[in-house]
C-alpha cells in the first residue's frame, strides 16, 4: 500500500459500528468493527492486553482490510522492541505511536 493511501484512510473520520464495547480485562483482548462515516470503508479496532497482568498497559491498533496495519498505539510498553519497518534502527520504549 502506497502511503498516500495509507495517510487517507488513516484520517478518515470513523464510527463504531457496536452499539456496546467491552474494554478487555488484563490478559484478554477485544476486536470491534470500525466503519467511516460516509460508509465506504471498513476497518477493524483491536484493543490487546494479552500478555499482561499491568492494568495500564495496553495496545491499540486498526487495521484495514483485515490484515494491513495502519496504526498502532502502546500504552505503558516498558519492553524494549526493536520497530518493526527496521527504518528507524533503534529500540524504543514507553508509550508511543
Amino acid at each position: 500500500m502506497e502511503q498516500s493511501t495509507a495517510d487517507y484512510l488513516i484520517g478518515l473520520e470513523k464510527r463504531i459500528v457496536e452499539p456496546y464495547v467491552s474494554f478487555p480485562s488484563s490478559s484478554e483482548k477485544n476486536t470491534l468493527n470500525i466503519q467511516s462515516l460516509d460508509g465506504s470503508e471498513t476497518f477493524l479496532l483491536d484493543i490487546n492486553r494479552a500478555g499482561s497482568i499491568r492494568i495500564s498497559r495496553c495496545t491499540f491498533q486498526e487495521r484495514y482490510n483485515i490484515t494491513i496495519a495502519l496504526i498502532r498505539l502502546d500504552l505503558d510498553e516498558n519492553k524494549p522492541h526493536q520497530n518493526p519497518d527496521g527504518a528507524h534502527n533503534k529500540r524504543t520504549t514507553y508509550s508511543h505511536l
